[in-house]
């Protein structure tokens, strides 16, 4: 029963097809708005994720660890090339302060070996 005494309405809901996760926009005919491309992502990450826990008897903790490190193994090559790139990028920078240098101290190459010296000490 309601605040005011009366019953609620009771409508007759048909479950929703499982074809995305926006359960605010479902109407009672169970019609599935269109999904984007996030939502489509999270669906297959969760068809995935209820395989794996059926797999393993229904133990969803291994059927996270499961999908973490399938995750990290797929993920594990574009990591490595962007770490490659981001230290190619600071070895250039270096050489490009080490060849200014180069060009400042010309006429003074101690005072050049001086300043490196210095620089790799900090470090």
């Amino acid at each position: 029963m309601l605040r005011n005494g009366t019953r609620p309405l009771l409508l007759e809901f048909t479950p929703p097809r499982i074809c995305c996760l926006q359960w605010t926009q479902l109407s009672f005919s169970g019609e599935c708005p269109p999904c984007s491309d996030g939502t489509v992502f999270v669906e297959l990450l969760s068809v995935v994720l209820s395989l794996l826990t059926t797999a393993y008897g229904g133990n969803l903790g291994f059927a996270i660890i499961t999908l973490s490190l399938i995750t990290r193994l797929a993920l594990l090559p574009l990591t490595l090339h962007m770490a490659w790139h981001a230290q190619q990028r600071i070895l250039q920078t270096i050489k490009r302060e080490i060849d200014e240098l180069k060009a400042k101290y010309k006429s003074s190459p101690q005072n050049l070996g001086n300043f490196l010296s210095f620089i790799g000490s900090t470090e």
